[in-house]
């Protein structure tokens, strides 16, 4: 018996060290992974929103209706796969390539809309009602030629391909960890019983001197 939760401990002490890299390893990989792709979805965000701000600066200025910007901002999306949102200097919606602008709130306290308007560039992640699901948008300011804030040019995706590729890693990450294991186990009973070989010889030797065999020697190797 005392062989045996040696053993044992020796197995699950392998198991344990073995577990623990792994989960540390993949939850390094899983975090960097979803952070390098949402740097790269803002930064190809904030380009198209600066292409967008470009083509409908023009638009803004000139209080241009919605049904004149609605179908600009639909071809923009169709081209690029985003949603593009334009929001007047006050944050009312001025036009949305995916809902019509009256259905939408006042976006000013929006965080990314807020940090655009005090004068950069902004993200956000947030869940969104309309669409059900985590949306990544990117707010891009307007200015007329004297510095002047005209409005919001906003850019958004879904993440759901980043989060399945994330629960795809994540679910791989699972299957190795448990093939792992298991394999752990399995060298960790053949490491005990090979380290444990020598203990159980001396054992036995010692065994017999206390039992008046004298012959016995004991062959200690480090």
């Amino acid at each position: 018996m005392p062989q045996s939760k040696i053993s044992r401990r020796l197995a699950g002490s392998f198991l344990l060290l073995t577990v623990s890299a792994i989960l540390l390893l993949g939850a390094y990989l899983l975090h960097f992974y979803y952070e390098d792709s949402l740097t790269r979805q803002t930064e190809d965000l904030t380009r198209s929103a600066i292409v967008a701000e470009t083509l409908l600066a023009d638009a803004i200025t000139q209080d241009t209706p919605e049904t004149t910007l609605a179908p600009k901002l639909t071809d923009i999306s169709q081209r690029t796969g985003l949603r593009l949102t334009l929001l007047h200097a006050d944050g009312q919606v001025l036009a949305d390539s995916s809902e019509p602008a009256e259905t939408l709130d006042n976006h000013r306290t929006r965080p990314e809309v807020q940090d655009a308007f005090a004068g950069s560039s902004s993200s956000a992640v947030r869940y969104s009602e309309t669409l059900r699901e985590n949306m990544l948008y990117v707010a891009v300011p307007v200015y007329d030629e004297h510095g002047v804030p005209l409005g919001i040019v906003r850019t958004a995706t879904s993440l759901t391909p980043i989060e399945a590729a994330y629960a795809h890693g994540r679910d791989m990450i699972l299957v190795a960890l448990l093939l792992t294991s298991l394999a752990a186990v399995l060298a960790g009973l053949l490491l005990a019983r090979h380290e444990l070989r020598p203990i159980r010889r001396m054992t036995a030797d010692a065994r017999a001197i206390s039992q008046g065999d004298l012959s016995r020697r004991l062959a200690i190797h480090t």
